[in-house]
């Protein structure tokens, strides 16, 4: 784990010589920079975990598949977490192109992108590889 731009990359003490070098670019990849860094992959992470520890539906309950949002019919890939307390849906664009989605009354709860205010309405446009999960309003 490259934890900091330290030399030997913070998993060990910089006098000592680990089995393997670092990654040549730890200076640039490590968890240090990623926590910095509130768009990283790590932050993203968090919010995820978050996200599922205040929603019972996205750890227990039912999951099927949206019959307008699967891999044979669109690049979208939609699916339903359902339980006794609550409902949430979850697309994904596994697309390099825009999407345009309609939401019938649901309230945006997450997104892979930060700038989530792009809901108009009941619309919403899906960026290329981005994910979402929403919630009836």
């Amino acid at each position: 784990m490259q934890w900091t731009s330290e030399k030997n990359a913070g998993f060990t003490t910089p006098d000592a010589r680990p089995w393997l070098p670092p990654h040549p670019l730890f200076a640039q990849r490590n968890v240090a920079v990623q926590d910095a860094n509130r768009r990283s992959l790590l932050h993203c992470y968090k919010r995820l975990l978050a996200l599922r520890a205040a929603h019972p539906a996205l750890h227990s309950g039912t999951l099927s598949l949206l019959p307008n949002a699967t891999p044979e019919t669109s690049p979208i890939l939609g699916y339903e977490r359902a339980c006794a307390e609550e409902s949430l849906h979850v697309l994904g664009n596994f697309s390099a192109q825009s999407q345009p989605v309609t939401l019938q009354k649901k309230e945006l709860l997450f997104s892979t992108c930060l700038d989530d205010n792009r809901q108009q309405d009941d619309r919403y446009t899906l960026r290329p590889w981005e994910a979402i999960v929403l919630t009836s309003r």
